[in-house]
């Protein structure tokens, strides 16, 4: 199962327009958020270790640098389709990706299904993360906005549009949430009595179900490789009355409404002019990934399901790498041309993930 990224993906919703004087009232207008669970089965008495490794695996789920990409809309007004291609280009203008709209958009069509489908829909904001738009049924949505739109007839909130058709097209695109680092203890600045008071009025949430959800993101590791960014498109909303300090908890961050400036150079890197340069990004990713994957004592089997994922989304940046499990503890990869691609990831089971290509170290076709 593909996971789904929501908008402010902390439980209150920008569909509810919440401000940083939200309270939990705010809560009774958001839908109910689902998060969908990890696909791995990882063995571990970590409870979090499931959700770290869907987010490094996530983080490999980018499209070619260089090529186009089709979209189409369920529905949607001339002026609804229009403002969200204006937000795209917001995005797009720092990528050299192209997203192919006709001067209206497309509507979908399961008989010609785009890879980016696009609905208005009352199910809340959320968005595949990159190329699992592509991994899931192509006759459904893969990004719904119901934020700041009638059902997409009309836009009753533009500004607020604006705002989650950034942060979701942000994730169709490949990038993750941003949020401060575990190491900001922020599961100590959170009100849990209150949050699971309210979460259990207003959408029957249980306990284990909040723990399930609100306390992994808390915890989970930032894969991001730049540096941390509070102004963030992509950053994690939590509403002030969570916090047993309010908006003065240091973990406390405002609504952001436009791409940052490390938004723009982390979508850049992604998606540079000279698509090659990914494999770069694909190496700083390594990295990261063997620093937050070293040391979580997987099991083979697990290391295998690790390798098999990253194998089937790697090859859409860059066609032609396979991923083969080796013995010896390290991930490898070596290009066509030579190039080490990725090496030294430490599975802390006795096995690893060994990533070659033939494809002229990454090119665009």
């Amino acid at each position: 199962m593909q996971r789904l990224l929501l908008a402010a993906a902390a439980f209150t919703a920008l569909s509810t327009g919440a401000s940083s004087h939200s309270s939990p009232d705010d809560l009774k207008q958001a839908p109910q958020l689902d998060i969908s669970p990890p696909s791995l089965n990882v063995t571990s008495p970590d409870p979090f270790v499931p959700r770290i490794v869907e987010g490094v695996i996530d983080s490999f789920k980018l499209w070619q640098a260089g090529t186009a990409i089709s979209a189409c809309f369920y529905g949607g007004s001339e002026d609804v389709r229009s403002a969200f291609r204006s937000a795209a280009g917001e995005w797009l203008r720092l990528a050299n990706l192209k997203i192919n709209f006709d001067s209206l958009g497309v509507n979908c069509s399961a008989a010609n299904p785009s890879q980016i489908r696009i609905a208005f829909q009352r199910t809340g904001n959320w968005s595949y993360v990159g190329t699992d738009s592509i991994r899931v049924d192509r006759a459904t949505p893969s990004l719904n906005i119901e934020a700041g739109n009638s059902d997409g007839s009309a836009l009753s909130d533009a500004a607020l549009f604006k705002q989650v058709v950034l942060h979701e097209l942000g994730h169709a695109l490949g990038m993750q949430h941003e949020h401060q680092s575990p190491d900001a203890r922020c599961d100590l600045e959170f009100n849990w009595e209150t949050i699971y008071a309210t979460y259990w009025q207003n959408f029957r949430w249980d306990r284990a179900k909040v723990d399930e959800n609100l306390r992994s993101l808390i915890k989970s590791a930032r894969l991001r490789t730049s540096g941390y960014d509070k102004n963030s498109i992509m950053h994690y909303y939590f509403p002030a009355w969570m916090f047993r300090l309010g908006q003065a908890s240091s973990c406390f961050v405002e609504h952001n409404t436009t791409i940052s400036r490390l938004d723009g150079e982390s979508i850049s890197a992604a998606y540079p002019s000279d698509p090659a340069k990914q494999v770069e990004l694909i190496k700083g990713r390594e990295r990261k990934a063997k620093e937050v994957l070293s040391g979580l004592g997987l099991s083979a089997e697990s290391t295998k399901s690790i390798s098999d994922k990253i194998n089937e989304v790697v090859q859409t940046a860059a066609p032609g790498l396979s991923v083969t499990l080796v013995n010896g503890g390290d991930l490898e990869a070596t290009g066509g041309c030579g190039q080490t691609l990725i090496s030294g990831f430490s599975t802390g089971a006795g096995s690893s993930v060994s990533i070659s290509t033939n494809s002229g170290c990454g090119k665009a076709p």
